[in-house]
């Protein structure tokens, strides 16, 4: 009888396939933050389609300071909409980077949503909030069903834009 333990890999690859997630979504954030805050929306646009090609993104949105959808990859039909679903609502309220566990119905794979809030430099006030959805399928991880789940990430970990940042 093996002693093999699938779950033993498993965990370590979910934290790498986390710190990837984040890694994105700050990288978007960081693209859009000049964007948002000029309100131009159509580098918002090309922003979020460009990032969104990568193979693990399964989308990149972002929101305005009141919830409503700035650019959104590959639905354009979602410009100046708010999106109520829990996860959207969640992300929207962040005041401080969330990852959120999720299972993405239009693909059925699990993943993650990364929300990155975002505050004009010297601010307190939030512009927007940058989103990411990260697809483990790719690194082999969606085949077990998972819960909503919900973590922050460390203040150290976050832009220098983004609200208690003490980068």
């Amino acid at each position: 009888m093996s002693n093999y333990d699938p779950g033993i890999q498993y965990e370590p690859l979910l934290k790498e396939s986390r710190k990837r997630a984040f890694a994105l979504a700050s990288n978007l954030a960081a693209l859009s933050e000049g964007h948002l805050l000029t309100y131009d929306f159509i580098k918002l646009k090309q922003t979020v389609e460009r990032v969104a090609a990568d193979a693990d993104v399964a989308y990149a949105i972002v929101q305005l300071h009141n919830g409503k959808v700035a650019a959104y990859s590959g639905r354009s039909d979602l410009q100046g909409e708010l999106l109520e679903d829990p996860v959207s609502q969640r992300a929207t309220a962040a005041e401080k980077p969330l990852v959120q566990e999720i299972t993405m119905p239009a693909l059925a794979e699990r993943g993650y949503d990364v929300a990155i809030p975002l505050f004009a430099p010297g601010s307190t006030r939030k512009w927007g909030t940058i989103r990411l959805g990260f697809s483990l399928a790719q690194a082999g991880l969606d085949h077990r069903a998972g819960h909503v789940a919900s973590m922050a990430v460390p203040e150290n970990k976050c832009l220098a834009t983004v609200k208690g940042c003490n980068a």
